[in-house]
């Protein structure tokens, strides 16, 4: 009966010959999937119709219904089915080329219904759908093209949620913005323009203050190799003080690129000045490794090969610069393949322990070279769950913080709602409904999510051994009506070292001065003579932003012994000038 049911709500989509009409069908269709399972998108065939509908060159009616089709599917299903729709990003952006306005407006809102479901975590995975389209995979439209640029500008730019898909957009820079340059030459001016909007927006999520004045610049480098020596000019004659991340040598490296092989001796000046006060800010040793591969020949090249002396001698120090900071080391091609370390694959077993038996949908013939058995349906829901679940735990974001707990919720609570009971089943009614979000998929995300800090914690928190004396085991602080603190736990031990680095407010400089003064210590435990501890404040302050680097040292028996101190230095790049007094 459901089967009928489902093929019946189909031919009413497909044959609507309203747009209300269309509508209503598209609604029945979508309760009805809800109510038969998601597995019913792929058992009977409703995104490959749909998908069809849409291919339909010469019916505009079944091309307008099949857009809001899959927008009534977004809108009804919500986040569960969001992996599954997907691949109708690319289906539907075709539809940007279509003559029919209100073809392009049904496609338009079904784009918009899909990105909707997804969090700003999920940015990569989002990103390479509209990637390819702006490829040309599936035909190359321009106005398909000029979609898919609009799209991931509109992605960027949200207002509601601007700030927090900013980090993962910036990390991505590294793959988005050569395809999007390569976009600007197209020969169509709409395609070039909708990407310059595109990289001005993408350039505008980059971490670095001393960049924001230049965006329109390197937008311009971007789009001509003649601005190239201009924008070389105005960096040269800035001052970089913030630290540079990746997201920053994504963007600077292909002009620095550019403007070391120029053949003006006064850009190939300017341009190793810059590459030596760029590469002096960068920290992370594996950052520049990944970066600065393409910066190293070229520096080379101008070394040895320059006219003009002044100029090679600003290429040997920017040499030096990239050396010391590990750019030159040899990759095999642009990037290395990241090794797999199967932690996809744990997060997904778990998803599916965790999850009662009545949740899990089987396939119907034993599926092979898969660990687990599941209905391919479900199997891309989970497998999208536990990819981003696994980024968590990479991220270390596993803790039972109130955000900790509502990320995991978004980002896998929500894909693994859609296979569990209904909303008024899960949640109740009346006085026994549960708060809104907080349903059986939610539950299962937090029980995976303490999993991984159960393993983290029997990591990382090591037994003493018997010869360890605990000088401190407990720990409660509060500072004004701000209780920071206020649940922490200490546990300190004799003989060993420890670091404090957390952002301001957070409590830090409280807790030395209450170990200082043996006011953190329980009732009857009281050593203040026994911690010594030490404050290293690095300020390094940039417009709005600042740094700061705090340690606390436990160093009892050698407290002559500067050694510790020296390699805390060395992790964080400081020169052991900066540590003008003795520790003990």
């Amino acid at each position: 009966m459901s089967n009928s049911l489902t093929a019946a709500h189909l031919e009413a989509l497909r044959t609507a010959p309203t747009a209300p009409d269309a509508e209503t069908a598209a609604e029945n269709l979508a309760k009805q999937v809800k109510q038969e399972g998601l597995q019913t998108l792929l058992d009977e065939k409703v995104l490959e119709q749909l998908h069809t509908f849409a291919a339909n060159k010469k019916s505009g009616y079944e091309r307008e219904s099949a857009a809001v089709g899959l927008h009534a599917l977004a809108t009804h299903l919500k986040a569960g089915v969001g992996p599954l729709l997907l691949a109708s990003l690319p289906v539907l952006l075709d539809l940007y080329s279509d003559k029919g306005d209100v073809v392009r407006l049904a496609a338009t809102s079904a784009v918009r219904a899909i990105l909707a479901l997804f969090p700003p975590e999920a940015t990569r995975v989002v990103l390479r759908e509209l990637l390819g389209v702006v490829n040309g995979e599936g035909g190359g439209k321009w106005k398909t093209k000029t979609g898919a640029l609009d799209t991931i500008r509109r992605w960027v730019e949200e207002k509601s949620k601007k700030a927090e898909r900013a980090e993962y957009i910036a990390a991505e820079l590294g793959i988005i913005l050569p395809t999007v340059e390569n976009a600007m030459h197209d020969t169509k001016s709409e395609v070039s323009n909708a990407a310059k909007k595109c990289a001005t927006a993408l350039c505008g999520t980059v971490p670095n203050p001393d960049l924001e004045k230049h965006i329109p610049a390197l937008v311009q480098a971007m789009e001509s190799p003649a601005n190239v020596p201009a924008t070389i000019k105005a960096m040269s004659n800035t001052t970089f003080v913030a630290e540079v991340t990746a997201p920053s040598l994504a963007v600077l490296v292909p002009l620095l690129s550019r403007a070391l092989n120029d053949r003006s001796p006064e850009t190939l000046r300017r341009a190793s000045i810059v590459t030596t006060n760029i590469v002096k800010l960068v920290r992370d040793p594996a950052v520049a490794a990944q970066y600065l591969g393409p910066l190293s020949d070229a520096v080379h090249r101008v070394a040895s090969g320059a006219s003009f002396p002044e100029v090679r001698a600003f290429a040997k120090e920017a040499e030096g610069v990239l050396k010391a900071a590990g750019g030159d080391v040899k990759t095999n091609g642009a990037k290395e393949n990241k090794v797999s370390d199967g932690l996809d694959d744990d997060v997904l077993v778990t998803i599916v322990a965790k999850m009662p038996e009545g949740y899990l949908r089987r396939p119907k013939f034993e599926l092979p070279g898969q660990k687990v058995q599941l209905h391919p349906a479900q199997r891309k829901c989970l497998l999208f769950a536990a990819e981003l679940g696994a980024e968590l735990v990479r991220a270390g974001r596993v803790r039972a913080y109130d955000a900790e707990q509502a990320v995991w919720g978004r980002c896998v609570g929500a894909y693994i709602a859609g296979w569990v009971r209904a909303d008024h089943e899960v949640n109740g009614t009346g006085s026994d409904a549960k708060a809104e979000g907080k349903g059986d998929g939610w539950e299962i995300a937090q029980a995976v999510r303490s999993h991984y800090w159960d393993l983290e914690r029997a990591k990382n928190n090591q037994p003493l051994t018997d010869d360890s004396e605990e000088l401190l085991s407990l720990f409660s602080l509060a500072y004004g009506a701000l209780l920071l603190l206020s649940h922490t736990t200490l546990r300190l031990v004799r003989g060993r070292r420890y670091g404090i680095c957390a952002g301001n407010g957070s409590g830090k400089s409280t807790l030395l001065r209450a170990l200082r003064d043996g006011k953190a210590y329980p009732p009857g435990r009281e050593n203040p003579d026994q911690i010594a501890n030490a404050t290293h404040r690095l300020g390094d302050v940039v417009r709005s932003y600042s740094r700061r680097l705090i340690y606390l040292v436990l160093n009892i028996n050698c407290p002559e012994d500067k050694h510790g101190f020296q390699l805390w230095h060395r992790c964080v790049g400081l020169e052991l000038t900066l540590w003008p007094f003795s520790i003990g």
